[in-house]
């Protein structure tokens, strides 16, 4: 119960900072979200869930990324497969081997038109 009451709260405080700060509100959700589906509770899950959606963040970038420079037809789409196929790949390391928190950072970085 005490997590159902923290997680309440942190989510009410996170809704009401974000925009203060500048912060995407469903961004943090979306944080949030890894950290519960992970499973691992305390530090542990914590990092982890960082981690995979910082790695997501930056493919994200990197499609983006590729697809701004690369003039090609349907380079978003090139890319985001191949970086796709990365993201489950790196998925395979030990710190980062929950590869939907790896897919949350990075949809969550086209919702925000690549601005984090």
């Amino acid at each position: 119960m005490s997590s159902v009451l923290a997680s309440g709260l942190l989510c009410g405080l996170w809704a009401f900072i974000a925009p203060f700060i500048g912060l995407l509100t469903w961004a943090g959700f979306a944080g949030c979200t890894t950290f519960f589906a992970i499973g691992n509770s305390g530090v542990t899950g914590l990092v982890k869930a960082m981690l995979c959606n910082i790695t997501g963040f930056g493919c994200g970038l990197l499609i983006i990324w590729l697809s701004n420079i690369i003039a090609i037809p349907q380079s978003a789409a090139i890319f985001s497969g191949i970086v796709t196929s990365l993201m489950c790949l790196i998925g395979k390391l030990k710190m980062i081997n929950y590869v939907p928190g790896i897919f949350i950072g990075c949809f969550s970085t086209f919702a925000a038109n690549g601005n984090g």
